[in-house]
């Protein structure tokens, strides 16, 4: 309902479709593509002992995207977000929990990664990480495409 709300405003397509359909809608598809490729939201088969196994080409996969996600999120942190906390301080609190969003993901990645941990326990964190991922992209939209729809 509030996509469509937005999506009604003219500054829209100006100001928000690519943030969220274009960048957002991007890093949603490619995240949730790897944990299907390995079936970590596959709860049936996973209660039946299922198990997932974390490929090299799954893990690279993993780490190209993730690349392309920490430079959207320097950007947001290191130039984006300041500039918005300046025209909206208002809204500092907000843009606090988005940054703290980002360090959050860290630890996640870390297991994500780490070959000496059972599978299992990778695949769990990588579940969590893109379900985290998903929530802070919303959680995000809902904090900044108000204020882009009021931008000229």
């Amino acid at each position: 309902f509030i996509l469509e709300k937005w999506r009604s405003n003219h500054r829209y397509a100006v100001n928000a479709a690519h943030f969220i359909e274009d960048v957002h809608g991007w890093f949603r598809a490619n995240f949730r593509e790897i944990g299907d490729s390995v079936g970590v939201f596959d709860d049936e088969r996973l209660a039946r002992g299922g198990s997932v196994d974390l490929t090299p080409a799954v893990l690279d996969r993993f780490r190209s995207t993730l690349k392309s996600l920490e430079g959207h999120h320097q950007g947001e942190d290191r130039s984006w977000f300041p500039s918005l906390r300046r025209a909206h301080p208002g809204s500092n609190a907000a843009f606090d929990i988005l940054e703290a969003d980002h360090k959050c993901l860290h630890p996640l990645e870390s297991v994500v990664f780490n070959t000496k941990l059972p599978m299992q326990v990778r695949a769990q964190a990588l579940r969590e990480f893109i379900v985290f991922l998903e929530d802070h992209l919303r959680r995000e939209e809902m904090i900044v495409v108000p204020i882009m729809l009021k931008q000229r």
